[in-house]
């Protein structure tokens, strides 16, 4: 029977090579394609493993709306299996990019702090980073346009908010163009700004940065140790996990926050009641001394008034006693004229 069946198989593929041949051709095509699949992703996975750890990309991104300051840097530190932190600047602006006005996020140069190792470390494609204040590196996917010597110029305005008061400047020179570990595809962040939907980034030096504290706070762990590998489920559960613990830091700095801040109300009331009081009181004084000063010129005023008016009445009565003195002293002297004149005419007469 066996013998049969191979007989007939073989002499239906002698009569019908070419379709057995494209048969096997297919079948061949789809495996090969099929194993190259499965080799690809492996290849793909180690060449992003690899890259990350490179660029030692960070496991969380932490934002907060009153930033960070040393002491919420230190309490995140601290915590069990975290092994390097970054903080960092960033602030959303527009741009003008190829004759219009787009959203672009800046960042801050990637910096190591304290013991910690620089995170997310920007990988060069042309040019050179940054060495001074007025320069930038731009995003070498979205930004093709620029070139490097090119100034990138800033909105002095975002959203009715000053740019200067958040960058020292509103021009850069273009050095050089790079790539982040943060966006390894085409997608960019999202934004409050425009549409929603950055244009592109770039990287300026953390002094050109207004701000007083730390606008984000990038977290690397233990979980993405080397040879572990963040592909895994064992990777992706423990980062899961571990953002009850940071969510409690959070909340436990933003507690201490308000209390700091509560605390310096406090003071504050309590230095503006006791300068109010003081205020007060000198207020009350000076108020009594003005009435005293009223009673006083008064007084003076009215004192000054009789002083005038006796003067104003011995002055009238001055010009009255000199008017009748005058009157006096003029018959006294037509008197004695009429006796010289007399005692004249005798002499001439001879008495």
């Amino acid at each position: 029977m066996k013998k049969t069946l191979l007989k007939n198989t073989f002499r239906e593929i002698k009569e019908t090579k070419a379709r057995f041949f494209s048969i096997m051709a297919i079948i061949g095509l789809g495996v090969g394609f099929l194993s190259g699949v499965r080799s690809t992703s492996v290849s793909m996975l180690d060449m992003g493993e690899r890259y990350f750890s490179q660029t030692n990309l960070s496991d969380y991104r932490l934002i907060s709306p009153v930033g960070f300051d040393e002491k919420d840097i230190e309490a995140v530190s601290q915590l069990k299996n975290v092994t390097d932190v970054m903080p960092s600047y960033y602030c959303d602006v527009y741009a003008d990019i190829d004759g219009s006005s787009s959203p672009l996020r800046a960042r801050s140069m990637p910096t190591a702090y304290s013991d910690s190792q620089p995170l997310n470390m920007v990988e060069v494609t042309e040019g050179r980073l940054p060495e001074k204040s007025d320069e930038a590196v731009i995003d070498s996917l979205q930004l093709k346009n620029m070139k490097i010597g090119d100034t990138l110029t800033i909105a002095d305005t975002v959203e009715d908010k000053k740019t200067e008061d958040t960058l020292n400047r509103l021009s850069y020179k273009i050095v050089g163009k790079v790539r982040t570990p943060e966006n390894i595809t085409f997608e960019r962040d999202s934004t409050t700004l425009g549409d929603g939907r950055l244009k592109g980034y770039f990287y300026i030096m953390p002094e050109c940065f207004k701000t007083e504290k730390y606008s984000q706070l990038y977290v690397k762990t233990a979980y993405s140790a080397e040879g572990i590998t963040p592909f895994e489920d064992s990777y992706t559960d423990n980062i899961d996990t571990y953002k009850k613990t940071l969510k409690a830091t959070g909340k436990a700095c933003i507690k201490a926050f308000i209390s700091d801040k509560q605390s310096e109300l406090d003071d504050k009331k309590s230095e503006y009641f006791e300068k109010k009081a003081d205020a007060l009181d000198k207020l009350k004084k000076s108020e009594n001394k003005l009435i005293k000063a009223k009673k006083k010129f008064k007084k003076t005023i009215k004192n000054a008034e009789k002083k005038l008016n006796k003067a104003r009445s011995d002055y009238s009565k001055g010009i009255e006693d000199y008017n009748s003195e005058k009157e006096k002293y003029g018959a006294e002297i037509k008197k004695a004229k009429d006796k010289i004149a007399q005692s004249k005419d005798k002499l001439k007469n001879g008495w």
